[in-house]
């Protein structure tokens, strides 16, 4: 489970992983993956080998990471945004 932590600009000031059940790529939880998305916002791609680097044998890991802090910036900003 992510938690992100956004500005009122939707730029990630904080990424958290809370929760984590896979039997593999665990290592998407540490903070040298995780700072990488530190700043990033709605007009960044935070794709995964575009802007986003994977973690060596946690790819799958890494791209679900990578849209899931996509996602949730384009849900938040939709949802806040002021028309």
């Amino acid at each position: 489970m992510l938690s992100v932590v956004m500005d009122h600009q939707f730029i990630v000031k904080r990424l958290g992983i809370t929760q984590y059940n896979a039997l593999r790529g665990a290592e998407v939880q540490s903070s040298g993956f995780r700072n990488q998305f530190l700043g990033k916002g709605p007009t960044d791609p935070i794709r995964v080998g575009q802007d986003v680097d994977a973690v060596t044998g946690a790819t799958i890991s890494s791209r679900s990471v990578s849209d899931g802090v996509r996602q949730s910036i384009h849900f938040t900003k939709a949802t806040f945004s002021k028309p």
